[in-house]
């Protein structure tokens, strides 16, 4: 019997031994997050390679809410590192963002492709579900 620490790491655990079952060579979109950011990663476990990620952090986010095809409510700073990105806006924008950089991935046919989504030890709530809602709403089946 494992010990946990909390019910974060019991939940986590429930849910990757479930995506380890059912994946069959699918590729996992793993969400991890802090209170300030969200991570997300592509991930082909048959290779055991990230194939894609995207960041909150990264230049290339910033750049695309400054884009005029993204509604953002909140002013996009790129010199302050104190301000929250974990909100719903930005959980829309970085799951269109990472959706638009998997479909340019030259390796990967996303009509083909099975995909899992790994929300980690987080509910499928708030955040978690608007980053999986907008994955959809680009395309991408899970």
């Amino acid at each position: 019997m494992y010990k946990f620490s909390s019910k974060f790491d019991k939940r986590a655990a429930r849910v990757r031994r479930q995506l380890r079952t059912r994946s069959n060579g699918a590729l996992v979109i793993s969400v991890a997050k802090s209170n300030r950011n969200i991570y997300l990663q592509l991930i082909d476990h048959s290779e055991g390679r990230t194939v894609c990620s995207a960041s909150t952090l990264s230049s290339d986010f910033v750049d695309f809410l400054s884009s005029k095809d993204v509604v953002c409510p909140i002013s996009v700073n790129k010199t302050s590192s104190k301000q929250s990105r974990t909100n719903m806006d930005y959980a829309r924008n970085i799951g269109k963002y990472f959706a638009m950089r998997l479909k340019s991935v030259d390796a990967i046919d996303i009509n083909k492709r099975k995909f899992v989504f790994d929300r980690g030890g987080y509910l499928y709530h708030g955040v978690v579900k608007a980053l999986a809602d907008s994955i959809r709403e680009e395309g991408i089946a899970f």
